[in-house]
């Protein structure tokens, strides 16, 4: 995928720890039920040579509502920013309008919400 898009991902627990060769890991790993998660890809992270099994991206997590507060981090319910067509903020902050228009009405950008991710 190119990166400044909006994309779903899906946790693959199983493939995360096989190589390790650890049962408990394993075991575990394979009892997880994977949630589907809206990301925006911000940024590459390297370069996609041939025969490399994974690409990089720096991704933030797409929240389905305010930001959820966290006090020993100074993180506020207020510090996100609506994708249009929400349009819903505490202190009115504009919504980033994207082009198609976005299909889900209750999401946000958080503040503090980045992953690194391998596709």
């Amino acid at each position: 995928p190119l990166h400044r898009r909006y994309g779903v991902i899906q946790i693959d627990p199983v493939a995360m720890v096989e190589e390790l060769g650890d049962e408990a890991a394993f075991a575990a790993a394979k009892a997880l039920r994977p949630r589907t998660y809206l990301v925006y890809l911000s940024e590459t992270m390297g370069l996609p040579w041939p025969g490399r099994p994974w690409y990089g991206f720096m991704a933030s997590i797409i929240g389905p509502s305010l930001r959820v507060e966290e006090p020993a981090k100074a993180i506020t319910s207020d510090m996100c920013v609506p994708i249009a067509p929400n349009a819903v903020h505490p202190h009115g902050r504009l919504s980033v309008v994207t082009q198609p228009l976005f299909p889900f009405s209750n999401c946000y950008h958080w503040v503090e919400s980045n992953a690194h991710l391998r596709i």
